[in-house]
């Protein structure tokens, strides 16, 4: 599934216009765009997660699909100290940190 599923959620996000993966809408969690300045080329990059939010927040696992390896955003968090990312979820929602 590991192979499969990330594209089927892109093929479901886009549809949907980023409301819902196939996974979010399994397993009732929350969609989120995260934007995070890439380590290697600082440039902007997108990705939607899912999670769940808390009081003073939102909360995402960086699990990749169950892989070993962490996934990219998670490396591009690490090597940008400070506030360097945007997470907006659901329409007109963002914060910064």
């Amino acid at each position: 599934m590991a192979r499969v599923l990330p594209h089927i959620d892109h093929l479901v996000s886009r549809l949907t216009r980023g409301r819902h993966t196939l996974t979010s809408l399994l397993s009732g969690l929350t969609v989120a765009e995260l934007t995070t300045t890439g380590s290697r080329r600082g440039r902007p990059r997108m990705v939607r997660l899912l999670g769940f939010p808390v009081e003073d927040g939102f909360v995402v696992i960086a699990s990749n699909y169950g892989k070993a390896q962490r996934p990219g955003w998670y490396y591009n968090l690490l090597s940008h100290r400070g506030p360097s990312c945007a997470c907006t979820v659901g329409p007109g929602r963002s914060s910064q940190s």
